[in-house]
C-alpha cells in the first residue's frame, strides 16, 4: 500500500485500530409516521417547511 502513496499523502499509525470511512445519512420521513408524534402547532411548521422545501428538491 504504501508504493501507492502520493507525496502529499499522510501516514497516521493507528495502533492496531481498525479505519472505517464515514457515512453520514441524515433524513427523515415526515409525511408518515413522523407527523403523528408532534403537536398540531408543531405539525403546522413541519408541513410549511416541507411545504417550501418541495419545489427546490424537484
Amino acid at each position: 500500500m504504501l508504493s501507492e502513496t502520493g507525496t502529499e499523502a499522510e501516514i497516521v499509525d493507528l495502533d492496531g485500530k481498525m479505519l472505517l470511512p464515514g457515512f453520514i445519512e441524515v433524513h427523515g420521513h415526515f409525511s408518515g409516521s413522523g407527523l403523528t408524534e408532534v403537536s398540531s402547532s408543531q405539525k403546522n411548521v413541519l408541513l410549511q417547511v416541507i411545504g417550501m422545501c418541495s419545489p427546490v428538491a424537484k
